[in-house]
């Protein structure tokens, strides 16, 4: 029998049985924040501890973020609000404490109204670009990272190619010699990433993934994955590469946009910066055309 995610108060973990009817969803709705995408359900499935439910047809996502307890912001069209009041009911009376994230500007004049308080949650803002800039980076704007991506391409012969099954085994022993340099065992977010890499290249196809690899002398030394994430937008989850070698960041980038993007997005969604300064700086410096803002409310005993 079908695995369905059932109505409140039941709840389902989250499997490959139920990726059917959450495309769906995520078809119907054409979100904009970047977590309400296949990548990040099944991506940080484990680390998260994600357990789904339904309230008034809406879905609700209830998962664990650095042992805070939490729900997304339902995802629907049935009372929002009135949903979100439920999902905060839950948790203070089984919890005590707990969140909601990825809130809607739309939604806040009704949640305060309720007597909520939405508090911007400005780490987690998605960074959203034109895919023709990050394609083509004209003008005086993008000068710096024309001289990035010219560099790497004078002092490098590479070969792009789009990401198939055949890649899979090397950008996972790509991913461990990152790991190792960047020393992820000890940082919990990385640890999470480097879970979700696996899980999104061993997923590849029937999470209906995108992506592309960039081999220097036949070597893997960089890749990307995205997937679809509304009806004019990509989502971009993982960007992979050497930093030792000079520019690869930004031409993986460039010609992964070039390659994957150009002529069938408008716009490309490359997530938060986490509240990473160094993060923040560089995303920034690719001009963004919008940021998708969240709000969160917040709840304890």
């Amino acid at each position: 029998m079908k695995n369905m995610i059932p109505t409140y108060p039941a709840f389902t973990p989250i499997d490959y049985s139920l990726i059917e009817e959450l495309q769906n969803i995520i078809t119907t709705n054409d979100p904009l924040m970047s977590e309400f995408s296949l990548g990040i359900f099944y991506g940080y499935r484990k680390d998260m501890d994600i357990r789904l439910t339904k309230v008034s047809a809406n879905l609700c996502v209830l998962s664990r973020i650095n042992e805070d307890l939490c729900f997304l912001s339902p995802l629907g069209s049935n009372d929002i609000p009135q949903t979100i009041a439920v999902c905060m009911k839950h948790l203070y009376n089984n919890f005590g404490r707990g969140s909601i994230y990825c809130i809607d500007k739309k939604h806040i004049e009704v949640l305060k109204e309720l007597g909520f308080n939405p508090l911007p949650d400005k780490d987690n803002f998605d960074y959203v670009y034109k895919v023709k800039d990050m394609a083509e980076l004209s003008g005086q704007r993008f000068q710096a990272k024309r001289n990035f991506v010219n560099g790497f391409l004078k002092s490098n012969k590479y070969e792009y190619l789009k990401l198939t099954s055949e890649h899979v085994k090397e950008c996972k022993g790509f991913q461990e010699a990152w790991c190792k340099v960047k020393r992820c065992k000890e940082d919990m977010n990385l640890i999470a990433e480097d879970y979700a890499v696996s899980e999104l290249l061993d997923n590849f196809a029937r999470l209906n993934m995108f992506g592309g690899v960039i081999k220097i002398n036949g070597v893997i030394q960089g890749f990307s994955i995205g997937e679809k994430l509304n009806s004019n937008t990509a989502v971009i989850h993982i960007e992979k590469a050497n930093s030792s070698i000079r520019g690869l960041y930004q031409a993986l980038n460039n010609i992964f946009c070039k390659n994957e993007l150009l002529g069938k997005f408008e716009f490309v969604n490359r997530e938060q910066d986490m509240g990473d300064e160094g993060l923040r700086k560089a995303k920034l410096s690719y001009h963004p055309a919008f940021m998708v803002e969240k709000y969160k409310i917040e709840i304890q005993r």
